[in-house]
């Protein structure tokens, strides 16, 4: 999969979503093994209003392992509040769900550090993702070159 220069709106739920079983793998031979998920490039994307229907949800989703995906450059931003949702608390930038492994996510930016880890497996990387990342990351998300 490469889903680079998207501008992704009005999203009902998760707007970029990568993954394939859920469950943990904990060794890279397991992963390769199960999974035809790998080497899946998101990149410079443009994510906002999302998730208008229900939370439990990430700008961008992932679940299980995906050897050689790499997340980078990306800009979520704006999040809908429905107010019939179950956790009004409960939604994120970047949701790292069950199983997911061998993923690099850098350099991506969002208003604040909001991201889900839940269950993980092994060989995330994880740099400079947040408000920290800087303007030209956060402008040029979604142009395409």
């Amino acid at each position: 999969m490469d889903a680079s220069t998207i501008i992704t709106f009005l999203v009902g739920i998760a707007a970029i979503a990568g993954g394939f079983v859920g469950g943990r793998q904990t060794t890279k031979a397991q992963a390769d093994a199960i999974n035809a998920m790998r080497n899946n490039r998101i990149h410079a994307n443009l994510v906002h209003h999302y998730a208008k229907h229900m939370y439990d949800v990430g700008g961008i989703y992932t679940l299980s392992a995906q050897p050689g995906t790499v997340i980078s450059e990306n800009r979520i931003d704006s999040i809908y509040h429905p107010a019939y949702v179950h956790d009004q608390k409960h939604w994120f930038y970047f949701y790292f769900d069950e199983g997911s492994s061998y993923i690099t996510i850098r350099n991506n930016w969002c208003p604040e550090e909001k991201f889900m880890h839940n269950a993980n497996g092994p060989g995330n990387v994880w740099e400079n993702n947040g408000p920290m990342v800087d303007e030209k990351t956060r402008s040029s998300a979604g142009i395409k070159k």
